[in-house]
């Protein structure tokens, strides 16, 4: 499995932490990683069972607000990959996902979008949603 993670994540700086020290997780789980490319994306999801994508912008004040928050999430052991992406560097996510405000959090599990937020979002919130 972590020669499939190499492939999708071809260059070293998209992966921040690979979790190879407990043998007993079933696939290596990346915590954080940025993407602006659609196929990228839709791979991690299909391939991680928890999946939160947070689509931002540097401009923009929620966005900077709630980053703490991602952020939290991503430094914990709780078996979700967070995956970033900057509306402004490319439109392809944000209209295949049909994105249309900022900051927007989509939330993902085995593969299916389990839940959407617009705007600023509580840790408590978004960790509710997976664990339904």
């Amino acid at each position: 499995m972590i020669n499939a993670v190499k492939k999708i994540f071809k260059q070293k700086e998209d992966v921040s932490i690979l979790n190879t020290q407990d043998t007993e997780v079933k696939y290596p789980y990346i915590k954080t990683t940025e993407t602006t490319d659609f196929k990228k994306l839709n791979e991690v999801v299909n391939t991680y069972p928890n999946v939160l994508l947070y689509v931002w912008a540097p401009w923009c004040g929620p966005c900077r607000m709630s980053l703490p928050t991602v952020d939290n999430i991503s430094a914990e052991d709780n078996n979700i990959v967070v995956v970033k992406v900057n509306a402004d560097s490319d439109d392809d996510i944000t209209i295949k996902l049909c994105i249309h405000e900022i900051p927007t959090y989509i939330m993902f599990k085995n593969g299916a979008e389990i839940n959407r937020r617009v705007g600023s979002t509580s840790y408590d919130k978004i960790m509710e949603t997976f664990n339904k």
